[in-house]
């Protein structure tokens, strides 16, 4: 089983998961079982707080495979830049999101790497990504874990599983 790798110092976040993003994101991920699927999340943060406003979806031309899956990544741009224009240009990136199916909702070696590749692009424009896993092991429900990156260096990454309220 994953576990998150160790934490630097860095203020606690609490992450913020409004309900209607929650809802798109458990039935996409319930539509793409057995395979993985994923997306992008948008909203607005602090230095402790971090609000999920918007869960974007893997689109339909993404590809899904048990353990991994390929985004629809021009659509998921166009859908972004409707979403933040209509929200008066007032969210943000903030990460991404997706499924281990049949897993944990622990970040593999692969979404560590994800984490700092966004951490590092100054395209991103998000030095502290978070990456939400939802994992279900055998028949159970999914269970989500967010997962945030502290640090700009080139040294294996600092996650932590922050702590998630619903609202």
């Amino acid at each position: 089983m994953r576990r998150p790798l160790a934490f630097r110092s860095a203020p606690p976040v609490t992450v913020w998961w409004e309900a209607i993003p929650r809802r798109d994101i458990l039935a996409e991920a319930q539509r793409a079982l057995p395979n993985e699927t994923g997306g992008v999340l948008l909203g607005w943060s602090t230095d402790s707080d971090i609000v999920i406003t918007h869960a974007v979806g893997p689109g339909a031309r993404a590809e899904h495979q048990p353990t991994r899956f390929l985004p629809d990544r021009d659509w998921q741009a166009d859908e972004i830049a409707r979403l933040y224009e209509e929200s008066g240009r007032t969210i943000e990136y903030l990460g991404d999101w997706h499924t281990h199916p049949g897993g944990d909702p622990y970040p593999s070696a692969l979404d560590s790497a994800a984490l700092r590749r966004i951490a590092l692009d100054e395209a991103a424009r998000c030095p502290r990504p978070i990456m939400g896993i939802l994992g279900n092991i055998g028949e159970g429900p999914f269970s989500a874990v967010f997962h945030v990156y502290y640090g700009r260096s080139l040294c294996k990454p600092s996650i932590r599983a922050a702590r998630m309220r619903l609202i």
